[in-house]
C-alpha cells in the first residue's frame, strides 16, 4: 500500500437512527415516571417532542452505518486499518461478546484492528476520536473508523432527569486522503470524582467544564468568540443552555434543537448528529471553526475541529 505521510483529516460522516419515531407518552407508565423527574413542564416544553427507537440488533444499525462511511469516502473496506467503537457504560453491557466479530465480517473489514473506549459516558465518542486520531503517529495508518452509539433496551429506561434518550449510530472516517475535511486541532476532557458519586456541585461542574475548554482552547490557539458553532450533548433544553452559559459558552453558537427535537438524547452519537444536522442545512466552508462538547455525572469533554478545504464534509 503506498503510504503518503499526509496530515490526517476527518470526513464522511454518517448517521443511522433507530427505525422506529415514537410519542414518549407511549413509553410505559410514561405519566408516573415523569411525574416523579419532577420538571414542572412538559416534554415540549423541555425541547423534545419525540425519539427514535431501534427494532433491529444494534449490530444491522452499526453495519449500515459503516457502510454509508466507506462509500462515502470512497474506500474500501479491506483498507480500514482500526475501527473504535465508544459507547455509554449502559451500553457496553447489552452488546453481546460476538459484536465487533460480526461487524468487521459483515462490513468485509477483515485487517482492521478494534478497539473499544468507554467509561466516559457521552463523552466517551470524543475521547474515541481523539484516539484515532494519535493513531496516525504511526506512518502505517492510512484509515481509521470512528463508530459512536447507543440505545435503550427499555423503554422505562429512556425518561431521566436531564433529558429523554433516543437510538442512534453515528460514524466518521479519519484518513490521510488529502483535501477537504475536518482537521483536529485540540482535544481536552476533565474529571470530577465527587460527580461520578453523585456528590458534584454547579462549582465543581463549572470547574470541570471551564478548565477543559481553556486547555482545548490554548492548546490550538482558537477562542470561544471565534467558534462558528458548538454541538454539545442533547439534554433537555433548559439544561443545555445553563450548562453552555456556566461554562462560558454563547448559547447563539449552540446548534442542537432539531436533533434533540425529534430524535432526543442519543447519549455519545449527539455531537456527530448535530454536526451532520449543521452540515445539511446550514452548510460548512473551509473557514469555520467547531467545538464538539459533551458533559456527564464526573467529566466534560470537548473536541475542537478547523474546516480545511471547500466541501469539507462528504457526507450528509
Amino acid at each position: 500500500m503506498n503510504r503518503s505521510g499526509a496530515a490526517p483529516s476527518i470526513d464522511a460522516f454518517a448517521a443511522v437512527l433507530g427505525d422506529l419515531e415514537c410519542d414518549p407518552q407511549s413509553i410505559p407508565g410514561f405519566d408516573e415516571l415523569w411525574e416523579a423527574l419532577g420538571p414542572g413542564a412538559d416534554l415540549a416544553t423541555m425541547g423534545c417532542e419525540n425519539f427514535r427507537k431501534m427494532s433491529s440488533p444494534i449490530e444491522d444499525y452499526v453495519i449500515a452505518c459503516i457502510d454509508q462511511t466507506l462509500e462515502r469516502h470512497g474506500t474500501a473496506a479491506t483498507d480500514v486499518d482500526h475501527i473504535v467503537f465508544s459507547m455509554t457504560d449502559a451500553t457496553l453491557g447489552l452488546v453481546g461478546p460476538d459484536f465487533v466479530v460480526d461487524v468487521l465480517k459483515a462490513t468485509g473489514m477483515v485487517r482492521c484492528i478494534p478497539a473499544v473506549i468507554s467509561y466516559q459516558q457521552c463523552c466517551s465518542s470524543l475521547t474515541a476520536l481523539h484516539y484515532g486520531w494519535q493513531l496516525f503517529a504511526s506512518d502505517a495508518t492510512e484509515h481509521v473508523i470512528v463508530v459512536a452509539f447507543d440505545f435503550r433496551s427499555d423503554d422505562r429506561d429512556r425518561l431521566r432527569p436531564f433529558a429523554l434518550f433516543g437510538d442512534a449510530v453515528t460514524s466518521c472516517m479519519i484518513s490521510r486522503r488529502s483535501g477537504s475535511g475536518l482537521r483536529l486541532a485540540a482535544s481536552a476532557i476533565t474529571m470530577d470524582f465527587d460527580g461520578l458519586i453523585g456528590n458534584d456541585s454547579f462549582a465543581s461542574r463549572q470547574k470541570a467544564s471551564r478548565t477543559a475548554l481553556q486547555a482545548a482552547s490554548d492548546d490550538a490557539g482558537v477562542g470561544l468568540d471565534a467558534l462558528t458553532r458548538v454541538f454539545p450533548s442533547n439534554l433537555f433544553k433548559p439544561l443545555t443552555l445553563f450548562n453552555s452559559a456556566a461554562a462560558g459558552i454563547d448559547k447563539a453558537k449552540l446548534h442542537f434543537d432539531t436533533t434533540f427535537r425529534t430524535y432526543g438524547h442519543c447519549g455519545n452519537p449527539d455531537w456527530m448528529l448535530n454536526l451532520l444536522d449543521f452540515e445539511a442545512t446550514v452548510g460548512i466552508d473551509e473557514a469555520d471553526t467547531f467545538l464538539a462538547v459533551a458533559s456527564a455525572p464526573g467529566f466534560f469533554a470537548c473536541n475542537l475541529l478547523v474546516a480545511q478545504g471547500p466541501g469539507s464534509n462528504n457526507g450528509g
